[in-house]
């Protein structure tokens, strides 16, 4: 059983890389403009994505706590092949809407139930000490992939556009023996007291009100998140303006993800290099010079700036996910990382509509001013509650 859950944490990693393997998001931006999609239009798309994982986030969490982290898994990337199988024949936004759904399901079933299966199989071996060396590591592989597939979906797009979509479909479902490898992680599983909507309730509540350190934890990380997938979204725009061709586009979103790998993978270096807390008040700080910098100056030449994000991401996830991970217990463990999924997901569909609605109407240079501020407010004030609560020491 050992070498299996030795197995599980490698086939993660390359289930990581699969997934993140995108070779569709390097163009997805200029693909959706030739089909007549704006900007608004985007966020608003993303916003239907979104929403759907926060309405099944936490009730398939609950379902791979209840059935089995690899069932869950199974189920998810089912979602996540079909989706993206869809992708291939859509043209219109809702088209496009209804294979966002299907892939924002693929991402909930997926969401907790992959964090939650590494920590166990490790927990089971007696090595759980090593859950942030190992996120840290299939973060990096999940950016190294995802920066490979920019070069070569930037390729097929020469092609014509909607080239990566259809590798993308493929790739998606080449994925499949992969997740059928894995082996379910043994764990005490919660005994069903409640029907599983209370049960659903009173992990959620444990999240988000009695565990208080475990609550500032996931509202910090999910500030931190909805900072850099912004960014994201503001990216590509922000190339087009500057007068980067998009046959450039794969090559930057590759360099981005060897950036963000390098980051990922040196998460724990970093940590214990600085310390929980002072790495914790830094990190916002980067990311909001990063939109003043970019935003004030707006030309081709701030593009290496951009690499801050990437340092923001590639840090805080890991630590992050690591962090909540000692403040919960393996029976609601994968439910507890929905959560945190949900407000994460809630987050970004609240900012994307905002920021869909400032760049309509003021353009991309003021929706990175505007990030500026409102993430810098809005991680200072939650970073208050957290050291309040005195969570910013690592226990180990």
């Amino acid at each position: 059983m050992g070498e299996k859950m030795r197995r599980n944490v490698r086939l993660l990693a390359w289930l990581k890389f699969g997934h993140m393997f995108m070779l569709a998001m390097a163009v997805i931006v200029p693909y959706w403009n030739d089909l007549g999609l704006d900007q608004q239009a985007i966020y608003q798309l993303q916003t239907v994505f979104l929403l759907t994982v926060v309405v099944f986030e936490v009730p398939s969490g609950y379902f791979a706590d209840r059935f089995g982290r690899r069932t869950s898994l199974i189920w998810g990337h089912a979602m996540w092949a079909l989706g993206w199988s869809g992708y291939v024949f859509a043209d219109t936004w809702f088209e496009f809407a209804i294979a966002e759904v299907v892939l924002g399901l693929g991402v909930g079933f997926t969401s907790g139930a992959d964090g939650s299966l590494r920590y166990d199989s490790l927990l089971f071996m007696g090595d759980e000490e090593r859950n942030l060396r190992e996120s840290s590591r299939a973060v990096s592989w999940g950016s190294l992939g995802e920066g490979v597939a920019g070069l070569i979906g930037a390729a097929l797009a020469l092609i014509s556009l909607r080239s990566p979509i259809i590798a993308q479909a493929i790739v998606s479902v080449a994925m499949t023996p992969i997740v059928l490898a894995l082996t379910e992680a043994p764990y005490e599983k919660r005994s069903q007291v409640h029907t599983p909507w209370r049960e659903i309730w009173h992990i959620t509540k444990f999240t988000l009100h009695d565990n208080r350190a475990l609550k500032w934890l996931v509202m910090y990380a999910a500030s931190l998140s909805t900072m850099t997938y912004t960014a994201v979204w503001l990216m590509q725009p922000y190339y087009l303006e500057v007068g980067v061709g998009i046959a450039w586009f794969g090559a930057l979103w590759f360099i981005k993800h060897l950036a963000l790998a390098f980051f990922s993978h040196r998460a724990e270096a970093i940590r214990d290099r600085f310390g929980l807390r002072s790495l914790l008040i830094w990190l916002p700080i980067v990311g909001v010079a990063t939109y003043l910098i970019i935003g004030a100056s707006y030309t081709i030449w701030v593009l290496p700036i951009w690499i801050g994000f990437e340092l923001l991401r590639g840090v805080q996830v890991p630590v992050m996910i690591d962090q909540m991970h000692q403040q919960t217990t393996s029976h609601i463990r994968a439910t507890v990382m929905s959560v945190n999924g949900l407000v994460l997901r809630s987050f970004f569909a609240v900012f994307a509509l905002l920021m869909g609605w400032v760049s309509g109407t003021w353009g991309i240079q003021a929706t990175l001013l505007a990030s500026a501020g409102i993430y810098g407010a809005l991680t200072a004030v939650i970073f208050r509650g957290l050291d309040r609560n005195h969570t910013l020491s690592p226990k180990r």
